[in-house]
């Protein structure tokens, strides 16, 4: 009996390490579900700046900006679901909660004389 019996023999010798179905690569961040996921008072603002996103994105040179865009806004849309975040922003804005500067802070924890 002959050893190679043609193409399927030798495509059974051939071992490939991609899988025969490959897994599916996460789908890019769905607009309507960050949409779902804000509160009421983001929404109006996400919708102006996704709309102009897609706008820019009509130059193929834009593409990976609306898709930075999208996935900022997914985030933006996990934290501000946070219990406190609103308050948390404003009392860092205004400077109200107790922190330090940066340079005394580098002053402080830095190692060295």
């Amino acid at each position: 009996m002959s050893r190679s019996r043609g193409w399927l023999d030798v495509s059974m010798r051939i071992m490939s390490a991609l899988p025969v179905d490959p897994v599916p690569r996460e789908d890019p961040p769905d607009p309507e579900s960050i949409l779902r996921a804000l509160p009421e008072r983001e929404r109006e603002t996400f919708l102006a700046e996704y709309r102009r996103a897609v706008d820019d994105a009509h130059d193929p040179a834009r593409w990976p900006e609306l898709r930075r865009f999208l996935r900022l806004w997914t985030w933006r849309a996990v934290a501000v679901a946070e219990p406190g975040y609103y308050e948390s922003w404003e009392q860092a804005n205004a400077g109200t909660d107790g922190g330090m500067l940066l340079e005394d802070a580098i002053k402080l924890y830095r190692p060295g004389p």
